[in-house]
């Protein structure tokens, strides 16, 4: 009898000692749950796609007072940051998938709550930043540090709530603002597009630098420059592209106008005043329809790339440089084949050649000139 009541004893003690022990190591967390705010904002050339934690320690968002413990208790959100923070973003604000995609990251995000229940300063240490990511590319656009608190007697309910919400509306108005007043950058853009200009550049047949026209042929008089006594050619063309880019930003698109012209110098030029005849100037014309050949391909070759935001400049001078490089083996090519117009059926067969190739890009010829 006494063996039986002292081990039940012993069962309502240990029973007492573990419900203690367990009170000391549970503590209540802060939990925090965004709630939905209307906001003013409206963004015409952005939506957020994506909220990403960037931090090495995801879970620990620091401490606040509990309103109902009263002591200070780990911040937790509800469901990650992450997810709130997307949440609250797509209920409160409007979003435009058909605008530019950004993704919104958090590098920082620490309460502190300094002071007694009577009265204490919550601060957030946050930092947060807007990025664009496209064609394997990560740009950071904006970005948002600082240390805002709150500064309360009490323990007021949904403080760090407010504050959390607070810091990603400023965030995002500002972000509204910034692009809205700084739109002409790439990384707002979603598309790029080549678009051929046909500006009033290199008209002026009397100016030293001709472009090269289906309606003009070359006469002995374009040639100006002083003649090479000592080579054995009898004249010289210097032919070349033009080439420049001068972008644009129109609705969300990057426009590249390109002006991408052949042209023929006037002053580097030169013939023998006793070599001025017609099979010569022909076979020194076909030089010039052999650079506007070469920049039709170049032509084709910008308008069939698939270029790309972030690095369409370079794209394109590799275009370009290739299409140089070929040019120039084919002026040599040329000169070998013909050696230098003195083989009439060779100079017959490139000019048949050449011609032939120019009607099948007929639709990337150079235009007349825009005055």
């Amino acid at each position: 009898m006494i063996q039986k009541y002292i081990k039940s004893n012993f069962s309502i003690l240990l029973c007492i000692s573990m419900m203690v022990q367990t009170g000391f190591v549970i503590a209540q967390d802060y939990n925090i749950s965004l709630k939905d705010s209307e906001w003013s904002l409206t963004p015409e050339k952005f939506h957020i796609i994506k909220v990403e934690d960037a931090r090495k320690t995801k879970l620990n968002h620091g401490k606040a007072f509990h309103p109902e413990t009263q002591k200070l208790s780990n911040v937790v959100f509800h469901e990650g940051i992450e997810n709130e923070y997307m949440k609250y973003i797509n209920a409160s604000m409007k979003q435009d998938s058909s605008t530019v995609p950004f993704i919104l990251r958090v590098e920082k995000f620490q309460f502190t709550d300094e002071g007694s229940p009577a009265r204490h300063s919550l601060s957030l240490d946050v930092h947060l930043s807007i990025i664009r990511k496209a064609e394997g590319q990560e740009i950071l656009v904006y970005e948002s540090k600082g240390k805002p608190n709150y500064v309360a007697n009490g323990i007021p309910s949904g403080l760090p709530e407010k504050l959390a919400m607070d810091v990603l509306r400023r965030l995002l108005e500002g972000f509204n603002e910034f692009i809205n007043e700084n739109p002409d950058q790439h990384q707002f853009c979603k598309n790029v597009k080549a678009v051929f200009d046909n500006k009033n550049h290199f008209t002026n047949m009397n100016a030293d630098t001709i472009r090269w026209s289906s309606e003009y042929k070359l006469k002995w008089d374009d040639f100006k420059g002083k003649a090479d006594d000592t080579s054995p050619y009898s004249a010289q063309s210097n032919c070349m592209f033009t080439f420049r880019v001068t972008p644009q930003y129109q609705d969300a698109t990057l426009m590249l106008h390109l002006q991408i012209y052949p042209c023929f110098t006037k002053k580097s030029s030169w013939v023998k005043a006793d070599k001025k005849e017609p099979g010569l100037l022909a076979h020194e014309q076909l030089h010039f329809d052999i650079c506007e050949l070469y920049i039709r391909q170049l032509r084709k070759a910008v308008m069939n790339a698939k270029l790309s935001l972030f690095n369409s400049d370079k794209e394109i001078r590799d275009l370009f440089d290739k299409a140089w490089q070929d040019y120039q083996l084919a002026q040599q090519l040329y000169d070998m084949e013909t050696q230098h117009g003195l083989i009439p059926h060779e100079q017959l067969r490139w000019e048949k050649d050449v011609s032939a190739q120019l009607d099948v890009l007929s639709e990337y010829a150079t235009p007349a000139a825009i005055n």
